[in-house]
């Protein structure tokens, strides 16, 4: 019964909508969200905390700036999006897919990344200290440049790359 009063809920606030765009500025575990993504809706302006976004797909939105701290992004796909400067410290990123997406100024401190992939992604200026699981990341073809590495040390230190510089500082 209260799943149909959520969906007729739902249904009235949409129909009441100018456009396709949504500011959802308290989005708690993320399930209106997640609802009006599937529904094809832009979400803007969002503060993720403690959301749980596991296996979601984002296509087509600029998450630049957004603060995805300590939300939960296991699994999923954030392919070719511009993330510029997000949070992402202390985030569960395992198995998501940031390929090609640009990652310039990121924070990932302390984030679990498990075969998370970065293929070709831009991490130009991004903090991975500290990242977890580096070595089942895939970082093939990144951009490098001004990154602080998992270990700590800075890529432009280490001739352009974080290679051999993934394990985290004991």
């Amino acid at each position: 019964k209260s799943e149909k009063l959520l969906q007729y809920q739902f249904n009235k606030f949409i129909s009441l909508l100018p456009g396709k765009t949504i500011l959802d500025a308290g989005c708690g575990t993320g399930r209106d969200v997640e609802y009006f993504l599937d529904e094809g809706f832009d979400i803007t302006g969002m503060y993720y905390k403690n959301a749980n976004f596991s296996n979601t797909t984002w296509t087509g939105h600029n998450l630049s700036n957004y603060d995805f701290a300590t939300t939960t992004l296991t699994g999923a796909n954030f392919q070719r999006l511009n993330m510029r400067n997000v949070g992402l410290s202390n985030t569960p990123i395992e198995n998501a897919n940031f390929s090609n997406a640009d990652l310039t100024g990121a924070s990932l401190n302390n984030a679990g990344g498990y075969q998370a992939n970065f293929s070709n992604a831009n991490l130009t200026n991004a903090v991975l200290t500290g990242i977890g699981w580096p070595d089942t990341i895939n970082f093939t073809g990144v951009v490098w440049s001004g990154t602080f590495c998992p270990d700590g040390t800075y890529s432009n230190d280490n001739g352009g790359t974080c290679e051999g510089h993934f394990t985290p500082p004991l």
